[in-house]
């Protein structure tokens, strides 16, 4: 006993600890809880060691074996296949095939570990309260897209539904693999449209004295600028504290005469033109860092001032012809110029403050849609979209010149056909060919309302009888240089035989001034309303890979199930056969 057990003798008990660890089968049968120690101590002896040591190792398999198989097998059933193997196996086994529910707060967990763009991500999940909502899309927008299997997803209760049905199809089990293996990457949003794009507002009173001030201060920022831009800036701050019939800062506006009064506004219309002169703005023209859309907006709010300008003007030459006395021409002239502060020159000053900031702001790279890309002639494989847009543009820069000429530069109007006027019909019908080509493609990518569809409508019919009538006066004047103009003051179509052209020409401006508009506010919409769309369509795109993902994990989980109930029957048999028949039990030594 002494040789395994220790006891009540301490001075014996570590020389037994040695002599029971010489042998590795007799130190097993030391610990084994089959034997006592009155049979170990009867093994002491060196051949009844190797005797007990080869009957253990006899013993060993033919316990444990069937065991360690079982747990090998159901070990193999627990470990999760690659998703290509389950999807492998539900194509092969139609009971896979059922429905599937994914609870609202798996799509949303999947959607955080899949979209990392925090836009997009926001997006998502706007659109996924707006289906459980019921306001928003469904899945339906995935029909001809890359994720088109998964069209009939469907929101029901708290959850999304994968019917039965959808495993008709014979696409879903790829759509699926390629949403599991990754190869769907979450796209980047299209760049989102500035907010702060609007025409300019036609403003009827003065604006609050914070806003003038802080104008004011936003436009003094930029004092030290060396920029072409800079410099009209700085103009156009001195004409605002100038002392006269449109001072805004600094005091109150003098009273004049017309004539005074029109030298101002003159000057003020100069500096209105070399803000969109070829050697300021016009200097971006071909720019890779000026964006399209900005270049296209500072263009059309040009216009919109020049209309301000010429009603000024028209205000001007009726209120002139009205008045008899001084003090009526002076009371006049008050108002007047009050209307040309809250017309013209506020707008200018709001306007001037949009270009600085942006062209301040300009990055160095290039930048998508910019006005080098939208300058070039479109390539033959543009789309409609595309040849619309280019024609817009060139559209809008064309008759932003002829408008300024035909407004602001009256050295042009002689009392005979001059080469300017000439030039300006030239212009005026280049005008026309532009027009015919955009009209002509406008309704077909931009849809319209019946009501958008009746304005467009009566501004073309307008339209075209001027260019009618431009045709023919150009032909009369041609062939009566002199008498052409007399013709036309004779026809009432103009006042002035020096300025007769100018005022037949001024009300069309005018009227192309609003075509420009509408057409730009319809293409506006659009791109807006694409833009969302896209968005939209995107969002659901990666709210059905994040389901995807999630039926891809429970597929996984059914078919580990099935291969789990599969294996065990066949590894309990495994098991059985290695189980030996029962042995004859050895006699026990006997005892000395």
């Amino acid at each position: 006993p002494v040789l395994c057990h220790q006891s009540a003798d301490t001075a014996t008990a570590p020389r037994a600890r040695r002599r029971s660890t010489r042998n590795s089968a007799f130190a097993g049968l030391c610990t084994s809880p089959l034997h006592g120690p009155r049979y170990v101590a009867r093994l002491a002896r060196p051949h009844r060691l190797r005797e007990a040591a080869t009957r253990a190792t006899m013993r060993r398999p033919t316990r444990h074996a069937p065991g360690r198989l079982l747990h090998e097998a159901h070990a193999l059933a627990a470990a999760p296949a690659a998703p290509r193997a389950v999807l492998d196996a539900v194509a092969a086994n139609p009971a896979l095939r059922g429905a599937h529910v994914v609870l609202r707060e798996l799509v949303e967990v999947g959607v955080a570990q899949r979209v990392r763009d925090p836009k997009l991500r926001a997006a998502c999940l706007e659109q996924l309260t707006a289906m459980f909502n019921r306001t928003g899309p469904s899945f339906t927008l995935l029909q001809g897209g890359a994720f088109a299997p998964l069209a009939e997803l469907s929101v029901e209760a708290d959850g999304v539904v994968l019917p039965e049905t959808a495993w008709s199809q014979d696409s879903l089990l790829g759509c699926l693999a390629e949403i599991a293996s990754g190869s769907h990457l979450p796209p980047e949003l299209p760049p989102p449209l500035d907010a702060s794009d609007a025409l300019l507002t036609e403003m009827s009173a003065p604006m609050e004295e914070e806003q003038l001030q802080a104008t004011f201060e936003a436009l003094h920022a930029y004092r030290d600028s060396s920029s072409q831009v800079a410099s009209v800036i700085r103009m156009l701050v001195q004409l605002a504290q100038l002392d006269g019939p449109l001072r805004m800062f600094g005091g109150q506006p003098s009273t004049c005469d017309l004539g005074t009064f029109s030298q101002h506004l003159n000057a003020l219309a100069s500096q209105l033109n070399a803000l969109h002169d070829q050697h300021t703005l016009g200097e971006y023209l071909q720019s890779a860092a000026f964006k399209r859309d900005k270049y296209e907006l500072f263009a059309l709010q040009h216009v919109q001032m020049l209309v301000f300008l010429q009603r000024v003007q028209q205000g001007v030459k009726e209120g002139a012809a009205k008045m008899g006395t001084e003090l009526e021409q002076q009371t006049f002239a008050l108002q007047i110029a009050h209307a040309a502060r809250v017309l013209l020159f506020q707008p200018m000053l709001l306007h001037g403050v949009q270009v600085i900031r942006y062209v301040h702001a300009l990055p160095t790279d290039e930048v998508p849609r910019s006005m080098r890309q939208a300058t070039s002639y479109p390539a033959e494989t543009a789309s409609d979209s595309d040849r619309v847009e280019w024609l817009q543009l060139n559209l809008l820069l064309q008759f932003q010149t002829v408008y300024r000429d035909a407004l602001c530069n009256t050295a042009i109007y002689a009392q005979t056909y001059s080469p300017g006027e000439q030039a300006l019909f030239s212009g005026f019908l280049r005008l026309e060919e532009i027009y015919k080509h955009l009209i002509g493609r406008f309704p077909a990518c931009c849809p319209l309302t019946e009501q958008e569809q009746a304005v467009l409508t009566q501004l073309c019919q307008k339209l075209n009888k001027f260019f009618a009538d431009g045709r023919q006066i150009k032909a009369m004047l041609e062939a009566q240089p002199r008498e052409g103009k007399q013709l036309l003051v004779a026809n009432r179509l103009a006042t002035n035989a020096q300025y007769s052209v100018r005022d037949w020409i001024l009300p069309f401006m005018m009227l192309f001034a609003d075509l420009l508009k509408v057409l730009w506010t319809l293409w506006s919409q659009l791109r807006r309303r694409q833009q969302a769309s896209e968005t939209q369509r995107v969002a659901v795109e990666q709210l059905a890979a994040a389901v995807g993902t999630c039926i891809v994990q429970q597929l996984t989980e059914e078919e580990r199930a099935l291969r789990a109930v599969r294996v065990a029957p066949e590894a309990e048999l495994a098991a059985l056969s290695l189980v030996p028949e029962p042995e004859r039990a050895l006699p026990l030594p006997a005892a000395n």
